[in-house]
């Protein structure tokens, strides 16, 4: 048991070693810049998209589709994301490190997007891509467990390559991600009410709104808009089906109350 649940917390437990070797050696702020100077590398629309990927409100509508097959998985990101953002928001009143721009100066530092100067402390970009990964990716389990985390990384990174984040802040954030993450399979399974009846339809409803609410926001990157765009209308397409579906099923037949397995 204990050896199993040392695995699943093994990308956080990594995550941490590696802030604490940064820590130690005095090299975060040398990371930084390496990152940083990956920037004009591409051009900017891709790192806006890039860093836009791990918004807290993209990746809730981005596990609509998978709400069909697999409900248990949205309400387990539910209860995460609700942790990851108290520990995001938590944690930058907390700590209150200075961001990047506040203390680098600005011919040393490409800042791509919003010149954020307070907060960084952890990175909740992240917090919500790892939140996101061990959620989805333990639910689905096999080599998913192992292929979003992959996918992920560069969304995190990328905080410190458009210059608003530490490489610690974006490490710590990857541990507490995926924590989360590993929290909400718990609770979803001792508290089931978001995969049940009346909890199923209601969530489904709340996360459709939340699609529409994401027709209007890019977290502060005009460039990434695209993004946003598709994300939230796939969102509300397949929402708004599986919404219709578990109605008409509730009519017909309402003693199941359900139409997912």
């Amino acid at each position: 048991m204990i050896v199993h649940h040392a695995q699943r917390l093994s990308p956080a437990l990594l995550a941490l070693l590696l802030a604490l070797l940064l820590w130690l050696l005095d090299q975060n702020r040398s990371l930084l810049l390496l990152l940083n100077g990956m920037a004009p590398l591409l051009p900017e629309p891709f790192w806006q998209s890039l860093t836009f990927g791990g918004d807290a409100l993209l990746l809730l509508v981005a596990a609509l589709p998978l709400a069909y097959r697999w409900p248990h998985l949205i309400w387990a990101l539910l209860l995460a994301a609700v942790m990851g953002g108290v520990l995001t928001h938590g944690g930058k009143a907390l700590f209150s490190v200075a961001r990047p721009p506040a203390v680098i100066e600005s011919e040393l530092l490409q800042v791509i997007g919003p010149a954020w100067r307070n907060g960084s402390f952890p990175s909740g970009h992240a917090i919500s891509s790892f939140t996101f990964a061990a959620v989805i990716g333990l639910g689905l389990g096999r080599a998913w467990r192992w292929i979003l985390p992959l996918l992920l990384l560069p969304v995190a990174l990328s905080r410190a390559v458009v210059g608003v984040h530490w490489p610690i802040d974006i490490l710590v954030g990857i541990a507490i991600g995926w924590c989360a993450g590993v929290a909400g399979h718990y609770l979803a399974r001792r508290w089931p009410w978001g995969s049940r009846w009346p909890g199923r339809p209601l969530l489904l409803l709340l996360l459709i709104l939340a699609a529409v609410a994401l027709l209007q926001h890019d977290g502060g990157y005009p460039e990434a808009a695209w993004l946003a765009t598709v994300v939230a209308l796939i969102g509300i397409g397949s929402g708004g089906r599986y919404l219709w579906l578990e109605w008409c099923h509730y009519r017909t037949r309402p003693a199941s109350r359900s139409i997912f397995p």
